[in-house]
């Protein structure tokens, strides 16, 4: 048995090793940067309380992105529930409806574009983007390694459109 120094250790060392999975992960799920920190902050307690249970059958991002995957999903549920909205809680507020133009850069309009996908959507598309393989996706999510494709599939097109729509031109 690890003692509590050692095991702090550890998590801060794992942590900190893949810390921007943290970052992109708060990111893709708001534009807020006061939200985002919040997100982060959360995330890291839910790894140390999960820290214990971690018994490295998987890599350490593997299993991080599990559990901040379900604490950003909980975190949302939370969220719209303290705050009553019945309205999309990742919607663009007035002040970021912009539409873009040539001065704003390819990965802005990319992030404006995830925030109009479902948070189901969002989680799916962030672990592609971050490399992850369709099993690992489906077993995180816990859904099929099918469904996970065609999702991934369908996530492509409506960012194509909505980016589209967004004068974003493909090459």
């Amino acid at each position: 048995m690890q003692s509590m120094h050692t095991q702090q250790q550890l998590f801060l060392a794992s942590v900190n090793e893949h810390r921007g999975i943290l970052y992109r992960l708060a990111k893709s799920f708001s534009p807020d940067a006061d939200e985002q920190a919040d997100m982060v902050q959360e995330m890291i307690l839910q790894l140390w309380h999960a820290f214990p249970r971690f018994e490295g059958k998987s890599q350490f991002s593997t299993w991080m992105y599990r559990v901040c995957i379900n604490t950003m999903m909980t975190y949302h549920r939370r969220k719209k529930r303290e705050t009553g909205q019945m309205a999309e809680w990742f919607h663009w507020t007035e002040k970021t409806t912009h539409q873009p133009d040539k001065g704003n850069n390819s990965i802005d309009m990319l992030y404006k574009a995830l925030y109009t996908l479902s948070e189901l959507e969002r989680a799916i598309f962030f672990q592609y983007l971050e490399g992850l393989s369709g099993r690992d996706i489906a077993l995180n999510l816990g859904v099929s390694e099918g469904a996970i494709r065609v999702r991934i599939n369908r996530i492509k097109e409506k960012l194509k459109k909505t980016l589209y729509s967004y004068g974003y031109q493909y090459e």
